[in-house]
């Protein structure tokens, strides 16, 4: 509600209090006429003295009652003139102050400033300029903070984005010395596979020539055992090098054949293990597989388990037909497997022992994720069993 409004209402107010007095003493009046009247009528027996004395008595209440209002309008005329000029100095006051409360708050929003009391007349607006100061002050010792803050946090960002940007160079750094690196290590990799190929073959293509011509030997076969550990060891690392670069085409296989030839190929590495192989492949058994991938599957799990298999125990290898397609299994009298999770990881070896890099199950699960073969292991006390489900070409 606006002071204008509580203004008037303070006047219809006063104007509505003169009307009633107004109207009581005008009330009064005719009462006491009234009581006249009858008076005279009980004491005076004439008729015409009582109407006499009641007009008498009605010029008389009709002077007072104008004496009266012009009493009363004067009275209020002085009255409302006294209050009219009290409300213009009280709004003037009023506007006064809230005039200084404006530009007050116009100055403080954009600077830090307090009223100055001694400006203030009105004792109400006095105490509320000490909470108006004081919250000025509240919010200039806030804002105070913020700004310090803010600088903190900037120098922060400053010097974490300095930090960050010479991590950044030294990460620069490392990756281009990394990348150096994997590119040597890469190159030397290749040119040691191709300085290993040569020899190896040459190697290889003698034992055969002398076992032609002088025959077999105990020692030769250690030395030809040994070179197609060799032979499968540089297959191994040739595919790693390769497989990400070349697409190794399919090719429908004879399964039953391939077998047979790759359990020959290493028997005599089992001979000089001193163990030997018991097969179960069934006939006429044909597979759409990539040639090379498939070897690295077949020779890897020879491989293995000739390692693992215990002295003078039999390697069980069986290939068969199965409702959902080919099933190829490879069960030795080994040790448990502590971590069968963990045999398909690179690098991982289960027995310290064993030589070798533990990359050849690794390649193996790579090839079988790739071609959806299921793998299953099964490794007791008594034996393992690597199982692998070549699923029908749809």
């Amino acid at each position: 509600m606006s002071i204008n409004k509580i203004i008037l209402m303070g006047m219809e107010i006063l104007f509505g209090f003169v009307i009633l007095f107004s109207s009581l003493v005008v009330y009064e009046e005719y009462q006491d006429f009234n009581n006249h009247i009858k008076h005279f009528k009980s004491d005076t027996n004439s008729s015409i003295a009582v109407d006499v004395q009641i007009e008498v008595k009605r010029e008389e209440l009709k002077s007072n009652l104008i004496q009266y209002m012009i009493e009363v309008l004067t009275l209020s005329s002085i009255l409302f003139g006294i209050a009219l000029g009290g409300i213009k100095i009280i709004n003037h006051f009023i506007h006064k102050e809230l005039d200084n409360f404006s530009n007050f708050l116009s100055l403080a929003s954009k600077e830090y400033i307090n009223i100055d009391t001694n400006q203030i007349q009105l004792q109400e607006f006095k105490i509320l300029a000490r909470f108006v100061n004081d919250m000025v002050d509240e919010l200039h010792e806030k804002q105070e903070q913020l700004i310090h803050l803010n600088k903190t946090l900037e120098d922060r960002v400053i010097e974490k984005t300095r930090k960050l940007r010479l991590q950044n160079k030294e990460l620069e750094k490392e990756k281009h010395t990394k990348e150096l690196l994997l590119k040597m290590q890469d190159r030397f990799i290749k040119q040691s596979i191709h300085e290993i190929n040569t020899p190896l073959a040459v190697i290889m293509t003698h034992i055969d020539l002398y076992v032609m011509k002088h025959g077999e030997n105990r020692y030769l076969s250690k030395i030809e055992s040994a070179t197609k550990i060799l032979n499968t060891i540089y297959a191994d690392l040739t595919y790693l090098m390769q497989k990400d670069r070349f697409e190794y085409p399919k090719e429908n296989i004879d399964f039953s054949y391939f077998m047979q030839e790759r359990v020959g190929f290493f028997e005599d590495i089992a001979k000089s293990n001193y163990l030997s192989f018991d097969t179960y492949i069934e006939d006429n058994i044909f597979l759409y597989f990539s040639q090379i991938e498939l070897q690295r599957v077949v020779d890897n799990n020879l491989s293995n388990a000739i390692k693992y298999a215990l002295v003078g125990t039999i390697v069980t290898i069986k290939l068969t037909k199965k409702a959902m397609g080919v099933e190829l299994s490879f069960e030795t009298i080994s040790k448990k497997i502590k971590e069968p999770q963990k045999v398909f990881e690179s690098f991982y070896q289960e027995d310290e022992c064993c030589s070798g890099f533990g990359l050849g199950l690794d390649i193996v699960m790579s090839i079988c994720s790739k071609n959806q073969v299921d793998i299953s292991l099964d490794s007791t006390q008594k034996s393992t069993i690597f199982s692998y489900m070549f699923k029908k070409e749809e």
